[in-house]
């Protein structure tokens, strides 16, 4: 039968935490394969697949309920030591990832969890060696509680081994409110409450029978569990419309009175007062959309641009009318108002802040992934995991470091062989690590492979046409790894699904650029590489310095400023037809702003430079003038004029100018 219609905020709530149990998962699978004796892990694992299914079960989602419901199966039976952690097992419940996930998309986009899953229960249970026994319910229809467990001898053996282990084995049963049209929903929560406190040996109805609808108005089961007797009825009476549930030992030649009655009532009355009520928690935090929070970010920047004008205005006011007492108090409220408007703005920064570890625990099954499909061993390391980061920087360099860590497996970590032929470990190390540094944040990748091979790079950019030869053979150390970061290079012997296309650093390059950020890379021949990505904390707002040519405005970030000052005529030589200048013996270009911004400008007075570094190559812009630092507002130029090249945004200053945010990597490039 078709699945109820789903309340549209309850299906909101169900999709926000199935994303956090999925992603729980994909981290905790990957470490159980190096973590198997971690019963901890094990069990947070457990957990996260029962949860789901209990929540999807509840909104009648019956295909994800039957996966995770084989994934417990599987699951269990490592709990129980009866199955060993292989990769295939770990396979097997990563293909069950996707499968959720893919029952997770089909719910968004359809409303319904319509997806042919029967190739992932077919790996569960082939690494399980066949389908579980007993687990949740599988027992057949029809019979009493007592004929289901003599027609299973494992059931069976499963209670009479219960005590040698220290455990109970505890008949449980419940009975429901009359009438109640939720009776298979309540049923369901039954078993799966009970799950996390044991395991269910048998039950009736089965859990196929509860999926079915083919359930009266009470349910009994065995389960073997080291809780005691209290503990379980109080689980049990907690579930809604559960009238009555009593628990007792075990025993085959005495069934539980038909008339129990529940020593502590209905679960209603226990968590509406009483000394229970205080064992519920305060919810200490809020969800609020995505969306809801950028307009409130836009809101802010506005007061931010308001502050600026504000303050200066205050101090043109105070300049003519010194000692004016209405001017002074104008005064005080701009000067509270601005610290009311720094706190506001900060406070919205922080709430914009996510730890980079909501990124980095997408990576550990990428790597694992790409370690398996090239036969290469890997160990793979994360550092800073709580260095905080603006959510939209995170978006944006996700794909970048895909292809970076993909490289690092493919291209970077040599085969085992090789790397014992080299005196290394079978397994290479690949290590992202993240930290805070001067308002910046740092993400550094580490592999210990083969290093770059810069004569092979320096021999694919003069076969590609990059370069000529005679550049190539200048050409240093540094400046031939670089070449990795130029369009249409690779040095792949053959092409795949992982690398090799010759498409790939250079869009990593770009990104990073695009965010105002700078991508390095140091390597040495069989001691590995590392690459550095220098990232702002946040794309709204950064420290810029505000300059003037012909006549406009434009603010530079200063995670690009070097250093600043005049520009003398003698300082500027011409080399073939190029303008460069000698700075304390470091030789380096200069470009007139007014020429490469502003095309068909009218060039100024050009008595003021500033040195620009993008990568490790410092360029002189000449410029007007110097004007302020100062906070800069980001504002999207939108479709309105085009594409302007070397322009990222615009802002607007204190005395309403609007000034243009230079994106230096691009127009230094164009130039």
């Amino acid at each position: 039968m078709p699945p109820p219609a789903i309340d549209p905020e309850e299906l909101k709530v169900f999709l926000q935490e199935a994303e956090e149990h999925l992603q729980v998962l994909d981290e905790d699978i990957i470490r159980l394969e190096k973590e198997a004796g971690n019963t901890d892990l094990l069990q947070g694992i457990f957990r996260a697949a029962h949860t789901l299914k209990g929540s999807s079960g509840m909104l009648g989602l019956t295909r994800m309920a039957e996966l995770t419901h084989h994934m417990e199966d599987v699951l269990d039976r490592v709990r129980r030591g009866v199955l060993g952690v292989t990769p295939e097992l770990v396979d097997a419940l990563l293909e069950s990832l996707d499968g959720l996930k893919a029952l997770m998309q089909g719910v968004i986009t359809d409303g319904n969890d319509d997806v042919d899953i029967s190739a992932q229960v077919a790996m569960l249970r082939a690494a399980a060696d066949g389908p579980a026994a007993g687990g949740g319910g599988a027992s057949a229809a029809g019979g009493t509680l007592d004929d289901l467990i003599a027609a299973d001898p494992a059931a069976g053996a499963q209670i009479a081994a219960a005590a040698g282990h220290g455990l109970h084995a505890w008949r449980v049963k419940a009975s429901l409110t009359p009438g109640t049209a939720w009776a298979a929903v309540r049923c369901f929560q039954v078993i799966t409450e009970l799950s996390l406190h044991g395991e269910i040996v048998v039950s009736q109805p089965s859990l196929e029978d509860i999926q079915a609808e083919k359930v009266a108005e009470e349910i009994e089961l065995v389960i073997v569990t080291s809780a005691p007797a209290d503990e379980l009825r109080i689980v049990v009476e907690e579930v809604e419309d559960i009238m009555s549930a009593a628990v007792v030992p075990y025993d085959a030649a005495a069934a539980v009175p038909a008339d129990v009655q529940a020593a502590a009532g209905p679960a209603e009355a226990r968590v509406r007062g009483g000394d229970d009520a205080a064992r519920i928690e305060p919810q200490q935090s809020v969800r609020i959309d995505v969306d809801k929070l950028d307009a409130l970010m836009n809101l802010v920047g506005e007061l931010v641009i308001d502050r600026t004008r504000v303050t200066q205005l205050t101090r043109t006011l105070q300049a003519r009318y010194h000692g004016d007492a209405t001017v002074q108090s104008l005064e005080q409220i701009s000067a509270h108002i601005s610290k009311v408007i720094e706190d506001l703005n900060d406070g919205m920064m922080q709430a914009r802040m996510l730890p980079i570890g909501t990124l980095f625990s997408k990576f550990p099954r990428l790597v694992r992934d790409v370690a398996r499909s090239t036969g290469k061993q890997v160990e793979f390391e994360t550092d800073g995991e709580g260095t905080e980061i603006d959510r939209a920087v995170i978006e944006k360099i996700k794909d970048p470091l895909i292809h970076l860590l993909r490289n690092a497996v493919d291209h970077g970590i040599e085969l085992p062989a090789a790397r014992r032929a080299a005196g290394k470990p079978e397994a290479g190390t690949i290590r992202l690590a993240a930290t805070h540094d001067q308002g910046r944040i740092l993400i550094t990748l580490t592999d210990d492979g083969g290093g770059i091979d810069t004569a092979a790079v320096k021999h694919k950019a003069v076969e590609r046409g990059l370069i000529p030869a005679e550049t190539a053979e200048r050409m240093t150390e540094q400046e031939a790894m670089d070449l990795i970061f130029e369009s249409g290079l690779s040095t792949a012997a053959r092409t795949t699904d992982i690398s090799g296309r010759g498409v790939g650093m250079d869009v990593v390059r770009s990104s990073i650029q695009a965010l105002n950020g700078v991508v390095t890379v140091e390597s040495r021949p069989g001691g590995g590489s590392v690459f550095t990505l220098q990232l702002p904390l946040t794309l709204a707002t950064f420290r810029g310095l505000l300059v003037e040519s012909s006549s406009a405005v434009y603010a530079i970030p200063l995670s690009y400023v070097q250093e600043t000052g005049r520009l003398e005529a003698k300082q500027v030589q011409n080399i073939v037809n190029r303008e460069v200048i000698n700075l304390r013996g470091t030789v380096m270009p200069l470009y007139r702003l007014s020429g490469i911004a502003e095309q068909g400008a009218q060039a100024g007075v050009e008595d003021f430079m500033v040195v620009v570094r993008v990568g490790d190559k410092p360029t002189a812009l000449a410029v007007d003038r110097l004007l302020d630092q100062q906070e800069v507002v980001v504002k999207s130029l939108g479709g309105t004029i085009g594409r302007a090249r070397g322009v990222a945004g615009a802002s607007i200053l204190g005395d309403g100018e609007v000034a243009l945010i230079l994106d230096v990597a691009t127009l230094l490039k164009a130039a």
